[in-house]
């Protein structure tokens, strides 16, 4: 396998909190003022409903491949990458997926958040998909096709090489643009169609592919055919958004992601000024927990403040507050512990495979002895 050349960004990109920060906020608020009215029935009498904000995804996808582009480049081998991410994120998936399934179920109150036993324990392989069953919180959705881009990244991309990626990307964007737009001969089947979906990214796949251009591009390593991948990505944009809940012009929208690269960019370069966004900064360090914890755990929040009265204004900043504190908990608690653990786990086994696999044979005793 070939290594990628050039010179990588440091491990830890503040700027790219911020971004984060950013992208967990316009989620948040996407939430709480578009989707909870639209999906629980429940009246929000506020002057604003920001549908659009749920493009802070596609924020998350673009950062989601640059950065897994450079753990996977710093990672010695496809079992390192994939124990490092597991650890990254199932501690704290199972445990916001263990506690929003107590809250919806005993506190909630809102019918359509309940799950069953099912879909519970489909969703704790983080695909539910596969089983047929779907999400227990609607944000989890986005968990799948990471865990699909994952597994891509860590066999394939690796398998072809670092330094090649971009020839890897060209037939996986082609197959994931097929997918989206003409899903021939697998149309007739919803779930073999989703499957499909899955495992080539489908409307994402470009998304993750310009955040690991821009990666290539910000550590020095960009050949003439990153650049030609970088500009495609952005046209693929003007088929239009992913997600669209409110109508988005396809224009606006490449407009929007254009300017969402160069700020990834800026934050993969260390051109984000990090000391005047303190408070994005720290939203972005917890926004793993805050984005599993935000959705169905505040509609429950705000669905209870709302009933007792509460003017709707002080139930979202109220809601908003309530999910920063328990997120910030999970990931103190949960989160950075958890991972460290399941780390060291992996990494003893490993050793201890490597000890048995590769044990040196005894000599035998010569005659005589």
């Amino acid at each position: 396998m070939s290594s990628a050349s050039g010179k990588a960004p440091q491990q830890r990109l503040r700027g790219l909190d911020v971004l984060r920060g950013v992208a967990a906020l316009a989620v948040c608020l996407f939430h709480y003022t578009d989707s909870f009215p639209r999906e629980t029935g429940i009246a929000l009498p506020i002057a604003f409903h920001l549908g659009d904000a749920i493009h802070g995804v596609d924020m998350f996808l673009v950062i989601s491949g640059f950065v897994i582009y450079m753990s996977i480049e710093k990672t010695r081998d496809a079992y390192d990458f994939l124990t490092a991410r597991i650890s990254r994120l199932y501690p704290a998936f199972i445990a916001c997926l263990l506690l929003t399934t107590v809250v919806v179920c005993f506190i909630g109150g809102v019918p359509i958040l309940k799950p069953s036993l099912g879909k519970f324990l489909a969703n704790v392989s983080m695909v539910p998909y596969v089983f047929g069953q779907d999400v227990v919180d609607g944000v989890y959705w986005t968990l799948a096709y990471e865990a699909f881009f994952y597994i891509f990244a860590a066999t394939v991309i690796r398998r072809v090489g670092l330094d090649r990626v971009e020839w890897v990307c060209i037939p996986w964007f082609a197959a994931a643009l097929m997918m989206r737009l003409e899903p021939i001969f697998i149309w007739h089947s919803p779930y073999l169609l989703l499957m499909a979906r899955l495992v080539t990214s489908g409307a994402y796949a470009g998304l993750f592919i310009l955040g690991i251009m821009l990666y290539r591009i910000c550590a020095g390593q960009a050949k003439p055919l990153t650049y030609v991948m970088l500009v495609v990505c952005l046209l693929n944009t003007l088929v239009g958004p992913p997600i669209n809940v409110k109508p988005l012009n396809s224009e606006i929208y490449c407009a929007v992601m254009c300017g969402a690269a160069f700020l990834v960019w800026l934050g993969g370069t260390n051109r984000i000024p990090v000391k005047p966004f303190w408070a994005l900064v720290f939203l972005g360090d917890i926004s793993y927990s805050f984005y599993l914890l935000h959705d169905d755990i505040g509609f429950v929040m705000m669905k209870w403040l709302l009933q007792w009265g509460v003017n709707a204004y002080v139930t979202l900043v109220l809601t908003f507050a309530v999910a920063v504190a328990i997120s910030y908990a999970m990931n103190r608690l949960v989160e950075k512990p958890g991972q460290r653990a399941l780390r060291a786990m992996f990494k003893r086994w490993r050793e201890r495979f490597a000890a048995h696999t590769w044990r040196p044979a005894q000599p035998k005793p010569l005659a005589g002895d």
